[in-house]
């Protein structure tokens, strides 16, 4: 199926005042400046388009400037290079929610922006048969200026991330809490059930992200794939 957007209204996920609130403020201040919506206690540089996990070679990689935000537990800005791509390798043969294999797991509780600036989108793409961002606590994601390609999210049936079975997906982003995208391009990316367990989820919906809310301005969401809802999976 390759509708753009399908709205799962029958699972447990509701839009609280407050996450609208949150929500309307991060898209805000993102489609009207550079800065980030609020200020932001950690800003990781990523300096190398290696999907490394070394603290000792003296670069940033994308995998651990996520790690750094988990870690350090506060809100968090990720800055990346225009016009570079950035290629997720370390793939796991299994469900990992750690960070070190397969897609990017975030998982505090603060809000992550990932910034591809106001140049040449840096591309976020994955040689693994995994999605590229799995946002696990309900924490605001935002990013801006980024495309996003070739994720797949048959490798995650088995993870269980939504409370009901029939609510996986997001073949390159799936989160417990809402995410806006400015300016972003979700291309090539697939969400189906061929796990090879099948009739452990239905279906899958949302080819690029699978979200209990997913605000997108100025976004482009071209060639993705699911078993219910092409480009976005909204499931409050």
């Amino acid at each position: 199926m390759n509708n753009v957007i399908t709205r799962h209204g029958r699972g447990p996920f509701r839009r609280p005042a407050a996450v609208a609130l949150t929500v309307a403020a991060v898209a805000s201040g993102l489609s009207i400046g550079v800065a980030p919506p609020v200020s932001a206690a950690t800003t990781i540089q990523v300096t190398t388009t290696a999907d490394s996990m070394n603290p000792f070679d003296g670069k940033t990689s994308l995998r651990e400037a996520v790690q750094k935000a988990n870690l350090d537990q506060t809100d968090t800005t990720i800055l990346l290079a225009a016009g570079m791509t950035y290629t997720l390798t370390r793939c796991s043969n299994g469900p990992e929610e750690k960070n070190r294999w397969g897609d990017l797991d975030h998982w505090d509780t603060n809000w992550l922006f990932i910034d591809g600036g106001t140049g040449a989108q840096p591309i976020i793409t994955t040689r693994c048969k995994d999605r590229h961002l799995d946002n696990l606590d309900t924490a605001a994601l935002a990013i801006r200026n980024v495309k996003l390609t070739n994720g797949d999210a048959a490798l995650d049936y088995y993870e269980f991330q939504w409370p009901t079975p029939d609510n996986a997906g997001g073949g390159s982003i799936e989160s417990m809490g809402p995410v806006v995208v400015i300016n972003a391009w979700f291309d090539k990316n697939r969400a189906f059930q061929d796990a090879p367990n099948p009739g452990v989820v239905p279906s899958a919906t949302g080819g690029g992200i699978a979200a209990n809310f997913v605000w997108a301005v100025a976004s482009s969401f071209t060639n993705n794939a699911s078993d219910d809802g092409g480009g976005i999976g909204d499931r409050f």
